[in-house]
């Protein structure tokens, strides 16, 4: 047990993030579960490799957008141009529609928000990658955080894979789906590369009930890592 935990003020309120790579975003956070958030902690491992390839990027596809943060970093960015968001919890979309407001961007008419699944199902409720990413300009950059299918919805993304300068950060969790994802990226000529938790999650985990849990990163081969 977290003794820690008794300390801290229960409840989702609106704070600003205190340092690190959301420094100065604010958030509905609950500090009892919540604080690796405000302290910049939370996914700490992937925000170099997110502020490098972010470098140039014009539009955002975020699968998996949870409460927004992400999204909310990537309008701030000053040559972004579209942002597109899919999330289909009903619950994550209402934070994530009150963290746009506590940033200023509840308007913004760069974002669209699908309330659905990215992946091979049935429409509307179900849309592509290829779909997802119609449009959108390059470079792109592509999150994905979805729990398992992550290289079945990269085989509904072929022309967007082939035919855009993407980058992509796609949370992995089984060693099957990471080694089938790497399979179609290197297809398509992306270099990739693993990136693991920290040695310190050891002393500071994350809320993780998986045993793999780890983040590959990839991009075009002419973009410098």
């Amino acid at each position: 047990m977290n003794v820690a935990k008794l300390f801290l003020p229960r409840g989702r309120h609106p704070r600003g993030v205190w340092c690190g790579f959301y420094r100065g975003m604010r958030l509905w956070l609950d500090l009892s579960c919540e604080m690796q958030n405000c302290l910049g902690l939370y996914e700490y491992e992937t925000h170099a490799a997110i502020r490098r390839l972010s470098h140039g990027c014009r539009s955002f596809l975020d699968l998996g957008a949870a409460k927004g943060e992400l999204s909310i970093y990537f309008l701030r960015l000053p040559d972004v141009e579209r942002v597109v968001a899919v999330e289909p919890s009903a619950s994550e979309r209402d934070l994530f529609a009150s963290n746009l407001s506590l940033n200023g961007l509840k308007d913004d008419a760069r974002l669209r928000i699908h309330p659905g699944f990215a992946g091979d199902g049935v429409a509307p409720q179900w849309q592509t990658l290829d779909k997802l990413a119609n449009g959108l300009p390059s470079p792109v950059f592509i999150k994905m955080d979805i729990d398992g299918p992550e290289a079945e919805v990269l085989g509904t993304g072929l022309e967007t894979l082939a035919g855009k300068d993407c980058r992509v950060l796609i949370e992995t969790h089984s060693a099957e789906a990471e080694s089938k994802c790497i399979e179609r990226l290197h297809f398509f000529g992306y270099l990739t590369k693993i990136i693991k938790p920290a040695w310190w999650r050891v002393l500071l985990p994350e809320r993780r009930t998986i045993s793999h849990n780890q983040w590959l990163i990839g991009w075009r081969g002419h973009h410098s890592n």
